[in-house]
């Protein structure tokens, strides 16, 4: 799994859109949504940037109401 961050930065008064690849998984085992997503939120966790990512919340919601999200 390889997991990009995408964000804006400024240059001399310009938006400047930036990517980086911030972190490659080898995936053991089936891949299901839900294993997908257990990687995936580690991931955010090592980084220390799960309440900064767009989108995350609907997705941790998501995950808690399944029972699903562990936090560590």
């Amino acid at each position: 799994m390889a997991v990009t961050a995408h964000y804006l930065m400024t240059r001399e008064g310009r938006l400047i859109l930036r990517n980086r690849l911030v972190a490659f998984r080898h995936i053991k085992g089936s891949h299901t949504g839900d294993h997908l997503a257990d990687i995936f939120f580690r991931v955010l966790q090592e980084l220390k940037v799960l309440d900064r990512v767009s989108a995350c919340d609907s997705m941790i919601l998501c995950q808690a109401n399944s029972g699903y999200f562990r936090s560590e």
